[in-house]
């Protein structure tokens, strides 16, 4: 069976809902006071870096990276994203999907919340194909 890439599409359009629904998905995972984070990153000193790889545990389609990136644009838009593969792209198990670099804080405190929207719309790009 040959996989295909499924055309991205222009989010555009959409780039307001996207920065409402991660704010909402932001206000309720860990309140108001982004800058604190959630209660778990609040004991990660403010000054420490990090860097994260987030990997595919199965295979799938990619959907998500718009929200994903606006998650760590709210929450600081120093993080720096690299993404290593696009929308629509059929991935493997353990494929490296993007990395982040940044606040520890910062990448605790919206690390959840950016991975629920990947992997629900992933899931549903994923499922609408097969």
């Amino acid at each position: 069976m040959t996989l295909i890439s499924i055309p991205a599409l222009d989010l555009k359009p959409y780039e307001d809902d996207i920065r409402n629904t991660v704010k909402q998905a932001l206000l309720e995972d860990i309140g108001s006071n982004f800058q604190q984070g959630d209660i778990t990153a609040q004991l990660i000193p403010l000054e420490n870096q990090a860097k994260a790889r987030i990997i595919s545990r199965d295979r799938a389609i990619i959907a998500g990276s718009a929200w994903v990136n606006e998650v760590f644009k709210q929450l600081d838009p120093r993080v720096s994203i690299h993404w290593k593969v696009s929308d629509g792209q059929w991935v493997r198990p353990n494929q490296v999907l993007f990395e982040l670099t940044g606040s520890a804080r910062s990448l605790l405190t919206g690390e959840r919340v950016a991975l629920n929207f990947l992997q629900s719309l992933s899931g549903t790009a994923t499922l609408c194909n097969l």
